[in-house]
């Protein structure tokens, strides 16, 4: 043993395996596994808080969650999209938050940017849109943000190529349960504008 010690091809070798190893486990690591895709967003085009006409065309190219709107922010869709602002600042221009009116005659283009100016949500992040009451229903339809079986207040995570990639249940039991959700659509989300 103290004659390999004492040959520097040993201490090549030594040091070589010790920076290898972390090499090799990244590359027979399974690479990470996207959300399925559930179903495609058929085109659309509502008003946003501004004024302005917002729909696929804008959100083409990038991924993003889509929620139905509430005033109360307690309930855990829009508790959950205040920390999702907060949390997905950091994936930049390639990540959005939506929220789709469910009154409009509540919801108003004036209300949502009331809205809006008082919580200080950037509009580059997050969009709120209203509409006609029918083309809502069927947005909202579409994009599977109803509450059904599926979830009691969905938050519903879409690919860059408008396909809906995960229906989340803001509201799924427990604190925990709620955090566990939140992480959960925040991973998937990553991935995706990462291009996983």
């Amino acid at each position: 043993m103290r004659s390999l010690v004492g040959r520097p091809w040993f201490w090549v070798v030594m040091v070589g395996s010790l920076f290898a190893l972390p090499l090799v486990r990244v590359f027979f690591r399974d690479p990470p596994k996207l959300p399925p895709v559930r179903g495609t967003v058929p085109a659309f085009a509502l008003t946003r808080e501004s004024g302005l006409p917002f729909g696929t065309r804008e959100l083409e190219g990038k991924v993003w969650v889509v929620s139905r709107f509430n005033l109360d922010d307690a309930t855990p869709g829009m508790k959950t999209m205040h920390d999702l602002e907060r949390h997905m600042r950091k994936l930049g221009d390639g990540f959005m938050l939506v929220s789709l009116a469910v009154d409009p005659a509540r919801d108003t283009t004036a209300a949502l940017a009331a809205y809006a100016s008082g919580h200080k949500s950037n509009p580059r992040r997050w969009t709120l849109l209203t509409g006609p009451l029918d083309q809502l229903k069927q947005v909202r339809s579409a994009l599977m943000v109803d509450p059904s079986r599926l979830a009691t207040d969905p938050l519903v995570l879409v690919d860059a190529h408008l396909r809906i990639r995960g229906v989340y249940d803001a509201a799924s039991g427990t604190a925990a349960d709620a955090k566990d959700t939140m992480d959960q659509l925040m991973y998937d989300a990553a991935l995706l504008v990462n291009n996983y």
